[in-house]
């Protein structure tokens, strides 16, 4: 009854503040990254998730993040995306991602197939 009720509010509060007030215009923030770089991993595990957990954030923040790395993204029609907004834009069946080896580019395939 009332203990149910009474999280179920909790909830909804928390979720508000955590998404924070819709706005008609978020800041873009695209974040190129590497899955093989060890300081990227703690700028994404430290400042990135406090900062994307602060009250409100998701409200005001429109996040994405591109896997980049050594590794160079490809047009399978011909040709290299780089820029974001090339990147995102393409047909994901029609993105190669080349990199030199090693397991940060297993990192970089596994981030492009979460991201895409």
């Amino acid at each position: 009854g009332g203990r149910a009720a009474g999280r179920a509010k909790s909830l909804a509060t928390e979720t508000a503040l955590f998404e924070g007030p819709e706005t008609d215009v978020k800041v873009e923030v695209v974040l190129f990254t590497s899955a093989g770089c060890t300081a990227c991993r703690l700028f994404w595990t430290t400042i990135l998730s406090r900062t994307l957990q602060k009250a409100g954030m998701w409200g005001i923040v429109d996040f994405s993040f591109v896997a980049w790395g050594a590794g160079r993204v490809l047009s399978t029609t011909g040709g290299e995306l780089n820029s974001s907004t090339a990147i995102r834009a393409a047909d994901v069946a029609s993105v190669v991602l080349e990199c030199p080896g090693g397991a940060g580019c297993k990192g970089e395939k596994y981030a492009a197939c979460v991201a895409a």
